[in-house]
């Protein structure tokens, strides 16, 4: 049964912003003396005595993960099937007067990534608890982490895309950061260094297309993929080419791509456990939905024309990762 749009309407905006006000909520209600654990009940240790136990931020946490997953849960099972290609449960609000707009949407492409991230959030966060280092800022992360990866799953303007898609890193540098491995601190400075960089030409990228796409201006994905950059000429050296390669060198940091995957190693051995879920679960797929949501949706000329460096990206890739794996001797 498909799901009255202004009802979707709310239900997307809640599971974009719920977390963030779980988040908040559990840096706010972290005062207090701490609670038991269940370790801590059943080997029969008071909790006073196991330093740093304390399940009122895993339990409000979990709890506001748990909420958000059944509201995207609704919004999958109600999303409009029979029109996949379409923007469902649109919100549009005039926010800045440079042509950008809060605007938040889902179709055939974002749906099922909007509630995967539901899903491993709920997942990370309910299996957290014994986590018995600065709890409430551990937690407030992972949820803040939710919000940041639901915006850009739904952004439909690009400047939207590209603050959510920022503020992601945040998070997930401070999470590698404070409760990862022994070399922790190496592998989230690797990770924020890489993505950075990586955004920079992003950015550069989202201004290009949005200056020289249709007027009045806007960063609107929708009437931005309406316009025909190949009046401008096509090639890889043309506006529309340089735009994607723009593009493609911020995500394919993301994917990653070789040969801008250095950084995943580290990061994956260095992540907390939780941490690694949201990466290999979530945060990753953020790069392949950027190619084809920016790339190939806004640029599909140039799109055609890069797709022999996109061919020998995939066949090095393949070979590259399996004579990797195949040195290996502790997979």
């Amino acid at each position: 049964m498909n799901l009255d749009p202004s009802l979707g309407r709310v239900l997307l905006s809640v599971v974009v912003w719920l977390p963030l006000v779980g988040a908040l909520v559990v840096v706010l209600s972290s005062s207090g003396p701490p609670e038991p654990s269940p370790e801590a009940t059943v080997h029969g240790h008071d909790a006073a005595h196991v330093p740093g136990v304390n399940l009122r931020s895993w339990r409000i946490a979990t709890a506001f993960a748990a909420i958000t997953f059944l509201v995207a849960a609704w919004l999958f099972i109600g999303f409009d099937r029979a029109r996949p290609e379409q923007f469902q449960f649109e919100t549009r609000v005039p926010w800045l007067p440079f042509g950008s707009d809060y605007r938040l949407a889902v179709d055939g492409l974002s749906m099922p990534l909007v509630a995967l991230n539901a899903l491993l959030t709920l997942s990370a966060v309910a299996g957290s608890w014994r986590i018995t280092t600065r709890q409430p800022l551990y937690f407030s992360l992972f949820l803040a982490l939710e919000s940041a990866v639901a915006g850009v799953f739904t952004a439909g303007d690009l400047f939207l895309f590209f603050l959510f898609w920022e503020l992601e890193l945040i998070p997930m540098f401070l999470i590698i950061g404070i409760w990862g491995g022994a070399r922790r601190e190496y592998a989230a400075f690797k990770f924020i260094l890489y993505t950075v960089a990586g955004s920079a030409f992003m950015l550069v990228g989202i201004f290009l297309v949005a200056y020289f796409g249709p007027r009045p201006l806007t960063f609107g994905i929708p009437e931005i993929a309406r316009f025909n950059f190949a009046q401008y000429g096509t090639g890889i050296a043309s506006l529309g080419g340089l735009a994607f390669i723009l593009l493609f060198l911020g995500f394919a940091v993301k994917v990653p791509i070789f040969p801008f995957h250095t950084w995943l190693p580290d990061a994956h051995v260095e992540a907390p456990t939780a941490g690694s879920v949201m990466l290999a679960g979530v945060l990753l797929k953020m790069g392949g939905y950027g190619l084809l949501r920016l790339c190939v949706t806004l640029l599909p000329q140039a799109a055609h024309d890069w797709q022999w460096l996109l061919i020998v990206l995939a066949v090095i890739n393949s070979i590259y990762g399996a004579l990797v794996a195949l040195a290996q001797t502790d997979l």
